[in-house]
């Protein structure tokens, strides 16, 4: 529970690190799809 404890204070202390990192995922997933739909609609 320490460990976690610890994680969330991290995160409260640092919201940008939070957005930047939500970002990232989100700049992976968009590609991923596109190329996901594109395959898909070439079948």
């Amino acid at each position: 529970m320490k460990e976690y404890e610890a994680h969330f204070s991290d995160v409260a202390e640092n919201p940008l690190g939070l957005v930047i990192g939500c970002r990232n995922a989100c700049l992976l997933v968009i590609p991923i799809w596109t190329v996901t739909f594109w395959i898909g609609s070439k079948i």
